[in-house]
């Protein structure tokens, strides 16, 4: 969160084996800034992170992190609410945040495994990242946006 530190964020940022965004919503633009400063992206399968991280199990060559996605999913009762409550603790009473927890505790472990183990598959992830940020624009979401619209309306 560049707004909470005065100093050495991207340095921080440019330090990282992964950045981790377990987010319930992200439209659009969160796994740029680490992309940019070559850190791969963690990332829970939700919004624009679907669009911008491209998971090392879906396209080896391409890959520019991991997505993970929980076993279940809410109803929209429990995806309000989960939304709403005001801590984390609040949300481990949800069933469907216990399983984000989870899925994300099994994608931290596999992702290290590759860091660990695999130094040419990590390298080849790190090559991706930039190509990757400079790749995703507005302009082209809009388009896919607009496209999903036209076949939705006729």
């Amino acid at each position: 969160y560049p707004f909470r530190l005065k100093h050495g964020y991207k340095e921080m940022m440019a330090g990282s084996t992964y950045a981790i965004m377990p987010s319930l919503y992200e439209p659009f633009g969160g796994a740029t800034e680490p992309y940019l400063v070559g850190t791969p992206v963690i990332a829970r399968a939700t919004g624009g992170l679907v669009q911008q991280v491209v998971d090392v199990e879906k396209n080896y060559k391409d890959c520019t992190g991991f997505l993970y996605r929980e076993a279940t999913s809410p109803t929209l009762g429990e995806w309000s609410q989960l939304e709403n409550a005001p801590t984390p603790h609040r949300r481990m009473t949800f069933p469907t945040y216990g399983a984000m927890v989870a899925s994300l505790a099994v994608t931290l472990t596999r992702a290290g495994c590759l860091y660990q183990n695999q130094k040419q598959a990590y390298a080849q992830m790190l090559s991706n990242l930039f190509l990757q940020a400079t790749q995703l624009s507005w302009e082209q979401t809009v388009a896919k946006y607009s496209e999903l619209y036209e076949i939705a309306r006729s």
